[in-house]
């Protein structure tokens, strides 16, 4: 069997023999049925394949044995349904029905959150006559699902340098309490990048409100967002679903180690520069190609990622000191900062992914919204929803 063969892939009765063994692969295909969505996931080397040659219904599993040099040790990789297949169309509508009912979703939703940034703009005035307030974060870019998935983020800019920011919060926090009722809860959270004032919204609770006071690199991290966008058409469909696909299992934000805006758009920009034949014209199999990619390909125990170096990928050994069992991810606008160790509970993220690869792989199309894919109601409720 030679290296690059893609071959169609069944439930095993056995594990497939490793491509390095000096065994030969006898193993059997337990029945002729794909793998099926609602039973347990199979994990890497419990598959069987069929022969060279095989007539393959595209709708079935495959795998593609590569050189053993790729990851440093013999892998079965897992690829999505050959082109064309009618899941390619399915999801793809699938994902376009999303972006439209989350687009109208957000025309509701912007209406309330200018106003409240009117509002805090109204208090940032009155509390620093020079300072202005802009928006950030993935709101700015149109990268921001609606409440409660989605923070409102605001930047206190041109204020003096000479102000402490959590001075300047505090001094903003106070004006707020004692003058505007539209807003409860206003207190700050200290954080390694700086404190952030938290405002929550009367008769709005869903919405949550960041504000931080001279954030660094507010314009360079919307000018990457952007390009983003401009250079890939999907990347914006993509990272919209797979916000909401990480909120409802309650991996979305950095409190549950989960994949948080910036370190979740590297990923989807680096899957993009990645799987290029995937993601070339079917939203769809560049959609089931994330979730292969990142649940069952890629050995983050091996590689780092970058997409402001040279290579996108590299060996992990390079980057030393750096502690095994955790993301590595460099921050597209420092490199020397490491995004994928706040993922403190990757792995889980790691296994959605893989279950949903699975899933969207069947011979059946899967809705993006069924409860295989998604639960109905948030495994981890945002505080907003308690």
């Amino acid at each position: 069997m030679e290296d690059g063969t893609v071959l169609a892939a069944f439930p095993c009765a056995v594990e497939v023999q490793a491509e390095n063994s000096s065994a030969p692969d006898t193993t059997t295909p337990a029945s002729s049925e794909p793998l099926r969505p609602d039973k347990d996931v199979v994990t890497l080397g419990t598959v069987c394949v069929a022969t060279p040659g095989a007539n393959l219904d595209h709708h079935q599993y495959q795998v593609i044995r590569v050189p053993e040099g790729y990851l440093q040790r013999p892998v079965i990789f897992y690829t999505v349904p050959m082109p064309g297949s009618y899941s390619d169309t399915f999801l793809g509508n699938e994902l376009l029905s999303f972006v439209r009912n989350t687009d109208a979703q957000l025309s509701i939703d912007n209406v309330i959150r200018d106003r409240i940034r009117k509002q805090v703009e109204a208090h940032v005035a009155a509390c620093c006559r020079q300072c202005s307030l802009v928006v950030s974060g993935s709101t700015a870019a149109g990268l921001n699902l609606y409440a409660p998935m989605s923070n409102l983020d605001l930047v206190i800019v041109n204020a003096d340098p000479v102000v402490l920011p959590y001075r300047g919060l505090e001094t903003l926090a106070a004006v707020i309490t004692s003058q505007d009722a539209m807003f409860f809860n206003v207190f700050i959270i200290a954080n390694g990048d700086g404190p952030v004032l938290e405002l929550r919204v009367r008769h709005h609770a869903a919405i949550v409100v960041h504000v931080t006071w001279n954030a660094p690199q507010v314009s360079t991290a919307l000018a990457f967002a952007m390009n983003a966008q401009y250079q890939y058409p999907m990347f914006r469909p993509l990272l919209l679903y797979l916000k909401y696909f990480l909120f409802m299992h309650g991996l979305k934000f950095p409190s549950t180690g989960g994949l948080f805006p910036a370190l979740l758009q590297t990923l989807v920009l680096v899957h993009l520069r990645l799987n290029v034949v995937d993601c070339a014209t079917s939203l769809g199999r560049c959609l089931q190609s994330f979730f292969v990619h990142y649940g069952m390909n890629f050995d983050y125990d091996l590689y780092c990622i970058s997409v402001g170096g040279e290579q996108i990928l590299y060996p992990r050994e390079w980057k030393v000191p750096f502690p095994q069992g955790m993301l590595c991810v460099d921050d597209p606008l420092d490199p020397t900062v490491d995004l994928g160790g706040l993922a403190f509970n990757y792995r889980a993220v790691q296994e959605r992914f893989r279950r949903a690869a699975i899933v969207l792989l069947s011979r059946v199309p899967v809705g993006l919204l069924d409860p295989v894919l998604v639960p109905q109601l948030p495994s981890r409720p945002h505080p907003s929803m308690t």
